[in-house]
């Protein structure tokens, strides 16, 4: 799994690339843990060469 992140005074953005259970089990996590708020999915897309790292 690799990310980007980016955040400023008002956001955090993440992107988040991997095997698709691997990111689901991320995000199943993340909308559990209560320091998270609002969280979105902006894009879903499946990829065939890693973008990231």
């Amino acid at each position: 799994m690799d990310d980007l992140q980016y955040f400023s005074k008002n956001f955090f953005l993440q992107s988040i690339e991997g095997a698709r259970s691997v990111i689901n089990d991320l995000y199943a996590k993340l909308m559990q843990d209560p320091r998270h708020e609002d969280v979105q999915i902006i894009e879903f897309i499946e990829i065939v060469k890693q973008q990231l790292g």
